[in-house]
């Protein structure tokens, strides 16, 4: 990745004036993605962990939450790259020449 397209980031006025807004979002997709992962693995499992989760809504704090649902916290070490690493190889497998 070139400088141009690294610095591009600098430019997202939102990371300035909202940054708890964009952290919000960033933790929510990691653990949506572990969700999409486990369900590639037990559905129905993974399903059970979801609505548990949600029937709790916002009634414990973040952490406490992703323990209902069976997930790993995004600030231990290795959650995000453990569910990167799934997502990429699902990724790589498609065939993009259909496209």
């Amino acid at each position: 990745m070139d400088a141009e397209i690294r610095g591009r980031w600098i430019e997202l006025d939102v990371l300035f004036e909202e940054p708890f807004y964009f952290i919000d979002y960033a933790l929510a997709q990691v653990c949506a993605l572990q969700f999409w992962v486990k369900m590639q693995d037990d559905f129905k499992g993974a399903w059970e962990d979801y609505l548990r989760l949600c029937k709790a809504g916002g009634s414990r704090s973040f952490l406490k939450l992703l323990e209902l649902g069976n997930l790993k916290s995004p600030f231990e070490d290795g959650a995000i790259e453990e569910v990167a690493e799934k997502v990429e190889a699902y990724l790589d497998g498609i065939d993009d020449s259909q496209f």
